[in-house]
């Protein structure tokens, strides 16, 4: 009878580490597709409109070079108008890419939601900005490992993330306070997140002691 109250209880605890992680994966997905159709418009803003523009101002020059008076005068004004708008249409084509960046804040918390025992602490760089929903990805799924690994092979309560940005990228600190129920071993999970991490260049480091479990993750600048 325990054991089959035991066996449920995992059963539970599992679905719903599951949904937790569907339901960030959905979130980065949603952003995926909103970021390619940002980028998408804005290419096409460039191509088209940019080039026309280009090409105006081109015949407004010629124009200018043949015409005197106050024709030449006007073709001028026209000249320096095009410019300018040209000019704001490269902004708006820049602005329209930045904010292309992937919530990956949001992402996390969706994984926290309603966890058995354990309290998360997120402290997040608000400076920090992704653009590759592929890394975002990653370091979702690291997280989640984390969190599987603390909740099944330790008696923490508590777990303290920090994700920060520095000139040479994104590093994630993820700590416990609890003790390792068993002897540590690096399992297929710890493992994954090893592999993952090498596929866009980051490595992690794992270390532990009576205080609790630590997970050092460094992801390069370029991969962002």
């Amino acid at each position: 009878m325990v054991n089959t109250a035991t066996k449920e209880r995992q059963a539970k605890e599992r679905a719903n580490q599951l949904n937790r992680e569907l339901l960030a994966t959905q979130k980065l997905l949603s952003q995926a597709s909103k970021q390619a159709e940002r980028v998408r418009i804005a290419r096409n803003i460039h191509d088209l409109l940019g080039h026309h523009l280009t090409a105006l101002i081109i015949n407004l020059q010629v124009a200018s070079r043949i015409t005197q008076g106050e024709t030449k005068e006007k073709i001028e004004t026209c000249h320096g108008l095009a410019k300018l708008l040209l000019s704001d249409v490269r902004e708006a084509v820049s602005e329209i890419r930045d904010k292309s960046d992937v919530e990956l804040k949001d992402a996390l918390m969706t994984l926290f939601d309603k966890l058995p025992r354990l309290k998360v602490q997120l402290h997040f760089d608000d400076n920090l900005n992704i653009h590759e929903v592929n890394t975002a990805d990653t370091i979702i799924k690291c997280v989640q490992e984390s969190v599987t690994n603390t909740l099944k092979h330790s008696t923490a309560d508590v777990m303290i993330l920090n994700v920060n940005k520095d000139k040479q990228g994104i590093s994630v600190n993820i700590s416990d306070n609890g003790k390792l129920i068993k002897h540590f071993d690096m399992g297929n999970g710890l493992r994954g997140m090893v592999e993952r991490l090498s596929l866009i260049g980051g490595h992690v480091n794992f270390t532990h002691d009576n205080k609790g479990f630590r997970t050092s993750i460094a992801i390069p600048q370029e991969t962002l």
